[in-house]
Order: C-alpha cells, then structure tokens, then sequence
C-alpha cells in the first residue's frame, strides 16, 4: 500500500496563471511566462546534470533579465509568493490524509510560495520540503529519495504526484510509485516510463491509491 505522497507544487499544486500580468507589465507577452519557466527548469536540469547546483530563485532571475534586462525581476518572485492553489487542491489532500497517506511537498524552489498558499487554505501536510535541501533539481534522484526519508518511508512505499511527466519519471526512477494528474487532457510523452495512476484531478488520484 501506499504509505506517502510526495506531491510537486509549481503548476500541480499552485496555479500559476496569476504570474501572466507581470510579463505584460514587463512589456512581454502571456506566452513568454511559459518561455521563461522551461528556460529557468532547463538551466537548473543542466547544472544538475553537471554536478553544479544553483537555486530556483538565482536561475529564474538571471532568465528573466536574459527577457527583460531593463526590469526589476522581483514582482514576479513577489507573485509567486501570492500564488493559490488550484481548486481540487484542498479536496484532494483532505482524501488523502482521510486515507492515512503522510504528505509532503516537493519543490524544486523555496517553500516559501507553497507554505503561504497552505496556510490560507487552512491546510497542513507532514512536511514542505526543497530541493535546496540536497543542492540537485528534480528529476535527479537525490530529490526523491530525500523526501521518503524525511517522511520515514522507503521510496517503494511512496508515490510521486504531478502534473509533469518529466518529474513522474524521475520519480520512478528513484524507487517511487507515481500518478499524474492530468488537469488538461495532455498526451503523456512516450519517452518517459508511464505513470501508475492517472486522474484529471488531485481527489481523483487519491481514490485510485491502493
């Protein structure tokens, strides 16, 4: 049986669609909020894959400067600390303790964002945790395995939850089970080992557990 979850935060656990008014501040565009996430998680998987490490916080503002070197990054560190959860966020994690699953969250940034967005929603986990804590991004093992013990679980006993695939195969190459939660209806990328369990929602994952 599944005895913990370890659930991604930036886009599975916090909607992040706040952050759009900040680039048209910027003088950017919607699109290139998605531009700047994939080029901050692209430099901080290659540092990994390196053996170097540098935070979410340092990498993101030296992309954005890279977008908009003439603006002050800090709004948009500043909104991801006003960052809610999506709507099937609360319900899902009330399933999952109601099942007696311990949780955690696993961010590749500071905890700062998730710990607040919790707390407004009068909800408390196991454990909030960073990738900072072991200086190695997601989806190197390192991350995972730091979770299960800080949990006081085997990685076999936990499951990894998001909504990227690239994250969910990592996962499961650390020992974990995993579940997607499939908000979209996105087709999952075949390079990547498939996940246990599928949902279009966080509830509708914590009723396939076993």
């Amino acid at each position: 049986m599944v005895r913990a979850a370890v659930l991604d935060v930036n886009e599975t656990l916090l909607d992040l669609s706040g952050l759009t008014p900040v680039f048209l501040d910027a003088g950017l565009q919607p699109i290139d909020f998605h531009l700047w996430f994939a080029r901050t998680q692209r430099d901080g998987f290659a540092l990994s894959a390196a053996g170097d490490w540098r935070s979410f916080g340092d990498i993101g503002r030296a992309v954005w400067r890279s977008m908009a070197p003439h603006v002050d990054p800090e709004p948009l560190f500043a909104a991801f600390a006003d960052a809610r959860l999506h709507p099937d966020v609360v319900p899902g994690i009330t399933a999952l303790q109601d099942a007696g699953v311990v949780i955690a969250t696993l961010s590749i940034g500071a905890v700062g964002p998730i710990t607040g967005a919790l707390e407004r929603a009068g909800i408390t986990i196991d454990a909030v945790l960073s990738c900072d804590a072991v200086r190695r991004w997601k989806p190197a093992p390192e991350p995972y395995r730091y979770a299960a013990q800080s949990l006081g679980v085997a990685t076999r006993d936990c499951v990894m939850i998001a909504v990227h695939d690239w994250d969910l195969h990592g996962a499961h190459a650390a020992g974990m089970r995993t579940a997607w939660v499939n908000r979209s209806g996105a087709t999952w990328s075949p390079v990547f080992d498939q996940p246990d369990f599928e949902a279009a929602d966080l509830p509708g994952v914590a009723g396939k557990l076993p």
